[in-house]
């Protein structure tokens, strides 16, 4: 089974992006910009609630992220002088064609994403209800301990399906990506990598959003204060495509090693 040094491909997806921050940094506030004035409009008709609406809203911001993605994606793989990663394309790539198919998957795996997560909270209560079942005591414990695990294990192999827009983009198949990352192995790979990125930004968006919160008052009981929610959206957007184009980068360079042979091991184990 496919299996990639998911430590090298982060540390690499952070150097690169640091490295190149301000060539990057154009189509980058392009991208951020359109995605805040789809926030911005989420806020003014009161859908924070509604993640199905706001999947909608945020078609538009999806498709220019998805394209600038692939874009300084693909710039990425075209600059790297390792034998390792290095990105050779086929005769028939046509960049063009192979950006646009990246965005169109992004756009659709965001999509889904929105449903998978909106739906539940779309459900009325009465449907809720209908659909949990009135005598719950009749349930074994060990058949629901049964079902989480499988969910969980349906949810981990289903990961690698997040990142099926770099393939195209790189002019590689999808089935044979898919092919060659069968298995629950390919995916902790993957899972990993994007922890890797995750966890440092994630951790730099809640210390930027303690300065944000500092000249706010917040009254127990009481909703969070608009213009701090708005403000705090605002950095979120921008933490998020950062967090979006750096894992992007890392799974190009972990789906290329796959490529290549899939059997390079982490680099400390």
């Amino acid at each position: 089974m496919a299996s990639f040094d998911f430590i090298e491909c982060s540390i690499k997806a952070f150097r690169y992006v640091g490295q190149n921050f301000q060539a990057l940094l154009p189509l980058s506030l392009i991208a951020i910009a359109i995605k805040i004035l789809c926030t911005m409009a989420i806020f003014s008709f009161s859908m924070e609630q509604n993640f199905l609406r706001q999947g909608l809203v945020y078609i538009p911001g999806y498709l220019l992220e998805g394209w600038v993605i692939a874009t300084l994606t693909v710039r990425a793989m075209m600059s790297e002088e390792s034998k390792d990663y290095a990105f050779i394309p086929n005769e028939n790539y046509n960049l063009k064609n192979a950006v646009l198919s990246a965005a169109l998957l992004y756009v659709l795996i965001k999509i889904t994403l929105a449903v998978l997560i909106g739906l539940p909270f779309a459900m009325s209560p009465e449907a809720m209800q209908a659909s949990t079942p009135l005598d719950t005591q009749d349930q074994s414990s060990g058949a629901a301990f049964f079902m989480v695990v499988v969910a969980g294990a349906m949810l981990i192999w289903a990961f690698k399906l997040l990142w099926v827009y770099i393939p195209p983009a790189l002019g590689l198949s999808i089935e044979v990506f898919l092919k060659k990352a069968k298995g629950f192995k390919s995916s902790f790979y993957m899972l990993g990598l994007w922890l890797m990125c995750s966890v440092p930004i994630n951790i730099a968006l809640l210390l930027v959003r303690g300065v944000i919160a500092s000249p706010f008052e917040f009254i127990e009981g009481e909703p969070t204060p608009l213009a701090f929610k708005l403000v705090f959206s605002l950095f979120s957007v921008s933490f998020d495509y950062a967090l979006s184009l750096i894992v992007s980068i890392g799974m190009a360079y972990g789906i290329i090693s796959i490529f290549r042979d899939g059997t390079k091991k982490v680099s400390i184990w």
